[in-house]
């Protein structure tokens, strides 16, 4: 991937359920700049927080995979309140 980015056959790379361990491989070999985002799995139940706050302060951008829990978040009653207090569904 570093190889097609430098013949600009891309612009960035995107990296998927990477721990932090991998993130730091993937800054050493191609520079945290280079990476658009990490999806992982992220959404109230798994909040995946020490990734989360690595790659934030790495500046790599998050985009999250199951982020309703199979659906599992719209059915949970503490968020359902919540939303209701905001006016929302």
């Amino acid at each position: 991937l570093a190889e097609a980015r430098a013949q600009g056959l891309t612009g960035l790379i995107g990296i998927s359920n990477f721990t932090i361990a991998h993130m730091e491989q993937a800054i050493a070999a191609v520079g945290a700049e280079a990476i658009a985002t990490n999806q992982v799995e992220i959404h109230p139940f798994l909040q995946n927080r020490k990734v989360i706050d690595f790659a934030r302060a790495k500046g790599i951008h998050l985009t999250a995979y199951m982020p309703l829990a199979y659906g599992k978040v719209m059915e949970d009653a503490t968020l359902l309140e919540i939303a209701a207090r905001h006016g929302v569904s």
